[in-house]
């Protein structure tokens, strides 16, 4: 079995464009390496050294100055318009810090929402019992707030502990 995700010389520069007279900045600098199924890896380093830009570049949202990110086997770098968008909706799944729900949107609808962009048929869209159970999600809780399943994200608002969680 191939790798899960290769970086090979990824270099990601800003400025230094016909429209910008300034100096660029080299955010990375010929990055490679790559993750094989089962492993668990941490990108660490200090403030400004590159890690968020590591991980937008390889999770499509920017693109990298020159080398090539593939994931399962896919060249993300060459990718374009509905072909890059359906990979996104399809192969990726991203968990911002911030959560990035929709705060108008109960958890389970902000699920739905996802699923319905998918294209899912209403049958498989799972529903949530009283205990926060959903379908393959498995158990969501948002600690000090109550039930899930009722509970909108605008609740949350200002308490960083009241995210919800996750899990299978």
């Amino acid at each position: 079995m191939g790798h899960v995700l290769e970086v090979d010389n990824v270099v990601k520069q800003y400025g230094k464009s016909k429209k910008d007279s300034g100096a660029a900045t080299l955010a990375l600098a010929g990055v490679s390496f790559f993750v094989d199924a089962g492993e668990f890896v941490a990108i660490m380093g200090p403030s400004g050294s590159g890690k968020s830009t590591l991980l937008n570049c390889i999770s499509t949202i920017d693109a990298p100055t020159s080398g090539s990110i593939r994931v399962a086997g896919r060249d993300v770098t060459k990718m374009r318009g509905g072909e890059l968008a359906k990979f996104r909706r399809d192969q990726l799944g991203f968990i911002f810090q911030d959560s990035n729900l929709l705060d108008t949107l109960t958890v389970r609808e902000n699920i739905s929402l996802a699923l319905t962009i998918q294209k899912k048929p209403t049958s498989e869209i799972p529903l949530m019992d009283e205990a926060g159970h959903c379908g393959d999600f498995g158990a969501i809780s948002l600690p000090n707030l109550g039930r899930p399943k009722t509970t909108r994200r605008s609740s949350a608002r200002g308490h960083h502990e009241a995210k919800p969680h996750f899990g299978r």
